[in-house]
C-alpha cells in the first residue's frame, strides 16, 4: 500500500502535465455508441476485444490518429468531420477538450466538457456503463478546467476540483457495479488510482498497475502505467512500461517522449543514459508537423536541458522554446524545421 500525505505544493509544478492527462484520460475513457444517427457507421473498438460497441469511423479513425499514431493533425481533420457526420457520437467532446488545451482556450473546454456531460445523460438507459463513464470524463474535464487560470486557478479551485473528484469517484462506481472488468472501466480506473497514489492517502499504486494491466488497447495501458510511475518518481518499473510500450510502436512520439524524461531521471545517477535521453528526444521531435506546437516547445526545452547537461554549455533553452512555437506561426502544429541547438 502507497500512503503518502496530500501534497498541494506538487499540484503547481505538475498542473499544466496533469491537464493534459486528464484530458488525455477524458479522451480514452470513452469509447461511445453512435446514438441517434440516420445511418449509424459501425467501426471496431479499440478497447474491447470480446462483445465491441461501435463507434463512428470518422471517430474511430480520429481516435486511432491521437493515441496510437501520435498524429494529432490527422485528428483534428477527422474530428472536424464528425462534427457534421457523427454529430451525437460522446467521444468527439474529450477529444477535441484536449486539442482545445493546447491552444489554452479553456472556455473552450468547459463547454466540451458540458457536452459531454450532456451526451451522458441521453444514453443513460441503453448504455448505462457508458453513461456513467462518460459522465465521470465530464467531471474530469470540467475539473481541469477549474485548476487552469482561466478557472479558478490550482490553489482556490482547489476545492471545487475536489468536489468535482467525487462526483467522478461516485460516476465510476455505479460503471463498475455494472461490469467491474470492463477494460475501458479499468483504463481510465487504474491510472487515476496511481496518478491519486501519489498525493492522497490510502490508494494503493499495486491495485492500480492490475487494473492498467487488464485494461485495453496495450499502446495506451502501457502508457499510462509508464506516466503513472512517472509520477510516483519510479523511474525503473516507469521504463519497465515504456519499453513494452514501444515494442508495439517504436517510433510513437509521446512514448519516446516519456521515454527520454525517464532516461533523464536516471542520468541523476548514471550520466550516460543523457545520450539515450537525447535519441528519444530525437525519436519524438521527428513528428513535429502533426503534434500540437505547444508541445513541441515543451519537448524542444527539455530535449535542450539534456543538451546542456551533455556538454556543459549553456544553451538557453527557455528561448528556444519561444522560438519553435513562434516559428510554427498562425499553424497549431510544431514546425516543420525545428530551430538549432
Amino acid at each position: 500500500m502507497a500512503i503518502r500525505p496530500f501534497q498541494t505544493s506538487r499540484l503547481s509544478t505538475l498542473r499544466p502535465w496533469s491537464q493534459r492527462v486528464a484530458l488525455a484520460l477524458g479522451s480514452v475513457a470513452v469509447t461511445a455508441a453512435t446514438l441517434g444517427m440516420a445511418n449509424p457507421a459501425l467501426a471496431g473498438d479499440p478497447f474491447r476485444s470480446s462483445n465491441p460497441m461501435p463507434i463512428g469511423n470518422k471517430t474511430e479513425a480520429a481516435f486511432k490518429a491521437m493515441f496510437q499514431e501520435s498524429d494529432y493533425a490527422k485528428a483534428a481533420d477527422l474530428l472536424e468531420e464528425a462534427q457534421v457526420s457523427e454529430a451525437n457520437e460522446p467521444l468527439i467532446y474529450p477529444m477535441l477538450a484536449l486539442l482545445a488545451q493546447y491552444e489554452k482556450n479553456y472556455a473552450a473546454m468547459s463547454g466540451y466538457a458540458t457536452q459531454t456531460r450532456e451526451a451522458a445523460a441521453a444514453i443513460k438507459d441503453s448504455q448505462p456503463l457508458r453513461s456513467n463513464l462518460y459522465s465521470a470524463v465530464a467531471e474530469f474535464v470540467e475539473g481541469a478546467y477549474i485548476m487552469s487560470d482561466a478557472g479558478d486557478g490550482p490553489v482556490r479551485g482547489l476545492g471545487k476540483a475536489l468536489g468535482k473528484l467525487r462526483s467522478f469517484n461516485a460516476s465510476m462506481a455505479a460503471a463498475r457495479k455494472i461490469d467491474a472488468n470492463d477494460p475501458e472501466l479499468n483504463l481510465l480506473e487504474g491510472f487515476t488510482d496511481m496518478y491519486a497514489s501519489a498525493y492522497l492517502p490510502f490508494t494503493s499504486t499495486d491495485a492500480a498497475v492490475k487494473k492498467l494491466q487488464q485494461a485495453g488497447p496495450s499502446y495506451l495501458s502501457n502508457w499510462l502505467t509508464g506516466l503513472g510511475y512517472r509520477i510516483l518518481d519510479k523511474h525503473d518499473q516507469g521504463l519497465a512500461a515504456v519499453e513494452a510500450g514501444l515494442a508495439i510502436q517504436p517510433d510513437h512520439a509521446e512514448m519516446n517522449y516519456l521515454k527520454a524524461q525517464l532516461e533523464m531521471q536516471k542520468a541523476k545517477t548514471d550520466s550516460s543514459r543523457l545520450t539515450v535521453a537525447q535519441k528519444h528526444f530525437d525519436i519524438a521531435l521527428a513528428q513535429s508537423e502533426v503534434l500540437p506546437k505547444r508541445l513541441v516547445g515543451q519537448i524542444m526545452r527539455e530535449r535542450c536541458l539534456n543538451q546542456e547537461k551533455l556538454d556543459g554549455q549553456d544553451r538557453s533553452c527557455s528561448g528556444l522554446m519561444r522560438q519553435a512555437i513562434k516559428d510554427s506561426g498562425d499553424s497549431q502544429w510544431g514546425p516543420a524545421v525545428l530551430p538549432q541547438l
